[in-house]
């Protein structure tokens, strides 16, 4: 899981413009633009998803990979606004994955 945080705010660190011509506010201004970044968002999600083990649905699975998704999303969100934030992918990768996976942990099995 670090590893992969780390891999996408090594991402958005090295490619700022990228990210911002994703996620940044503009993107939701073109309906077809905006679509493809759902696209993005839901292949996305859809890849973690399957990465995730737990007593769960397909649905249950894909609602946390979307939060995890949405997580990485707002933290590289933060860290591109704020000048005396955590800029460095490897200690935000380390942070976001420690909630991450201690939540993760909590999942409850589905009755």
């Amino acid at each position: 899981m670090e590893q992969g945080f780390s891999a996408y705010f090594r991402f958005v660190e090295s490619d700022r413009a990228a990210f911002r011509l994703l996620f940044g506010a503009s993107a939701r201004n073109d309906a077809e633009f905006a679509d493809v970044v759902d696209r993005v968002l839901d292949d996305a999600a859809a890849a973690v998803s399957t990465l995730i083990e737990i007593h769960g649905s397909p649905e249950h699975r894909m609602v946390l990979a979307h939060a995890l998704v949405g997580m990485a999303e707002g933290i590289s969100r933060h860290a591109l606004t704020d000048p005396d934030g955590p800029h460095e992918p490897v200690q935000l990768a380390g942070w976001v994955s420690e909630l991450a996976w201690f939540g993760l942990r909590g999942v409850r099995n589905e009755d």
